[in-house]
């Protein structure tokens, strides 16, 4: 549940500041970049497929990153993806680019042992004869980029649970 309350942004701190170009991480820059970006990340299957559906940044974007539980904004039991999301733009955030997950792996800015849930506005994809929406699961020690299901009745336990969300730097 959200508790009813607005957090301050002075609670969080900048995990790292990062700018992402106008086109990064579309289909084409994967398909003109897959040897580079496959010797650095490995992609489940379903974060390939979700990798496959993004469109590329449209604009030059100046982010700060926040890795948070999810109780540092408002949830306190376990929740939905759209809680979740819900909660973290009450509290100021804003969910990410969904580039910023491959982009974050490539470009090396995620240290070794970090793992943390994408907040963003999940991706349709196909597991077998089923399909699901799912967000990106950043698995560093084995410089891996996965998904998690976030289909209606799937939760997050607050306790064990990290994400990452945004604030876009305004120029």
């Amino acid at each position: 549940m959200v508790e009813k309350r607005r957090v301050q942004m002075a609670e969080f701190k900048v995990w790292q500041t990062i700018t992402m170009g106008v086109g990064w991480c579309g289909d084409s820059f994967f398909m003109e970049n897959s040897r580079s970006y496959s010797d650095r990340v490995d992609l489940t299957p379903e974060a390939d497929e979700m990798v496959s559906k993004l469109r590329g940044v449209t604009e030059n974007l100046t982010l700060d990153l926040f890795l948070l539980r999810p109780g540092q904004f408002g949830i306190e039991s376990n929740s939905s993806i759209d809680q979740i999301l819900t909660a973290a733009v009450q509290a100021g955030l804003e969910s990410c680019p969904r580039e910023l997950a491959p982009y974050l792996l490539i470009k090396d800015k995620v240290a070794y042992g970090e793992t943390f849930l994408v907040g963003m506005r999940p991706i349709f994809i196909r597991r077998g004869s089923t399909s699901c929406v799912s967000t990106f699961y950043v698995n560093r020690p084995y410089r891996r980029l996965e998904h998690r299901c976030c289909c209606e009745g799937q939760v997050f336990c607050e306790r064990y649970s990290t994400w990452l969300f945004v604030m876009t730097r305004k120029a």
